[in-house]
């Protein structure tokens, strides 16, 4: 599994980060570190629209699952976490036998 923290870079750095380690965009996991912070979550849901641009996904599923992770990341912003707290969002490609299966996961401090 890919690890980065999001927290102090700019959203072109997570995409040149996750260009530069994910070989197979239709199989990889990749969790990311996120400071209880809005700005962060917007970072977030843009990546997963591009992991679903790279797998050919288009509208509507990939701006659906965009949303569930939205809001997925939100709430654990604002009811999970303290300002400044870091959080962790999971997004994991499977394909197997022409299927792609998706799990998105987020993690808050519980505070």
């Amino acid at each position: 599994m890919l690890h980065t923290d999001i927290s102090n870079i700019e959203y072109s750095q997570l995409l040149s980060f996750v260009n530069a380690n994910i070989n197979d965009f239709g199989n990889f996991e990749i969790a990311i570190i996120f400071k209880a912070d809005y700005n962060q979550s917007k970072m977030i849901r843009d990546l997963t629209l591009y992991l679903f641009e790279k797998n050919n996904i288009n509208v509507p599923w990939k701006n659906r699952f965009a949303l569930v992770s939205d809001e997925l990341v939100n709430n654990a912003i604002e009811y999970g976490s303290l300002p400044l707290d870091k959080n962790l969002f999971k997004i994991k490609f499977e394909n197997k036998n022409q299927k792609l299966s998706v799990n998105l996961e987020v993690y808050d401090t519980g505070k």
